[in-house]
């Protein structure tokens, strides 16, 4: 993920967090952990999560996505 990215989700966290959710709970965070989609870089736009899962190459981030989900 490039920088702006990064400031971009990072910022969209502070927001949600900042509103005082009361069942909101950040599920997964990793510095420095580079994830590969099918697509390439950048952002797409999907319907479903299975579309998602289908997209992220390697079978560590599936898991770790799934698992932050609540799938697994």
């Amino acid at each position: 993920m490039c920088l702006l990215e990064q400031d971009t989700v990072n910022a969209h966290v502070g927001q949600l967090k900042s509103q005082n959710w009361q069942a909101f709970q950040v599920r997964f965070e990793v510095e420095d952990l580079e994830w590969v989609f099918v697509h390439g870089k950048g952002v797409k736009e999907v319907e479903s999560m299975s579309e998602v899962v289908k997209d992220i190459e390697g079978n560590k981030q599936k898991e770790a996505f799934l698992k932050a989900v609540g799938v697994k």
